[in-house]
C-alpha cells in the first residue's frame, strides 16, 4: 500500500495559487490519504499544592507517568486523536504530592481511502508518535517555567502498545463516533 501524506497545501510559484483541493495535489482521488489538519494543545494544568515549601525543601522527588490515548471520528474521515499525559511528582519520604502536570495534546487527522486494517495503525501508532513530540515540548517548557525539576518524556513504542491491547482482547484504544 502506498500512502500519500500531505502536511500542507503547495503553492504554484507561477500563479501564486494553491490547488483547490488535496485531491488535485495527489492527482489520484482513490489513493490512500493521511493528512494532519491541525495539532493543538487541548488542555494544560499544573498544580503545586505544596508551593512555596516545595522550593524551600529541595527534596528528591519520585515521579509517576500515566499516558492515555483516545481517537474519535468527528466527521467522515476526520478524526481527533488526544494524547493525555499525567505526570505526578511526590516526596518519597513524606508521600506528599509535589506537583501534578496534565497535558492533553490533540490533533485532527484526515484519512481517506485507507483500508480498514490500516486505520488503527494510523490512529494509534502514527498519530500519537506525532503528538508525543509536542507533549514532550509542553512538559519541558511548563516545568522549566515553573522552576521545577526537569522530566524527559521517554520514547514510546506505539505499535507495541497497539499489539498489547489487541492481545489482551480489551479494546483500550477505541475509536468512538
Amino acid at each position: 500500500m502506498s500512502l500519500h501524506w500531505v502536511s500542507s497545501p503547495t503553492v504554484d510559484i507561477m500563479t501564486n495559487q494553491a490547488p483547490t483541493s488535496a485531491v488535485q495535489q495527489n492527482h489520484d482521488a482513490n489513493a490512500p490519504f493521511f493528512n494532519i489538519q491541525r495539532v493543538y494543545l487541548k488542555g494544560l494544568s499544573l498544580e503545586l499544592p505544596r508551593a512555596p515549601e516545595l522550593f524551600l525543601e529541595q527534596a528528591q522527588l519520585t515521579s509517576d507517568l500515566d499516558v492515555k490515548l483516545d481517537a474519535t471520528e468527528k466527521a467522515p474521515g476526520i478524526f481527533e486523536v488526544v494524547l493525555h499525559v499525567t505526570l505526578t511528582a511526590k516526596d518519597p519520604e513524606s508521600g506528599k504530592p509535589a506537583f501534578l502536570l496534565e497535558v492533553d495534546q490533540a490533533g485532527i487527522f484526515e484519512l481517506r481511502n485507507i483500508p480498514a486494517e490500516h486505520v488503527q495503525g494510523l490512529l494509534y501508532v502514527r498519530a500519537p508518535a506525532i503528538l508525543t513530540n509536542y507533549v514532550r515540548v509542553q512538559i519541558t517548557d511548563t516545568l522549566s517555567r515553573a522552576t521545577l525539576p526537569q522530566f524527559i518524556l521517554p520514547e514510546f513504542d506505539w505499535s507495541q502498545n497497539l499489539q498489547a491491547a489487541a492481545a489482551a482482547a480489551e479494546p483500550t484504544n477505541r475509536i468512538t463516533q
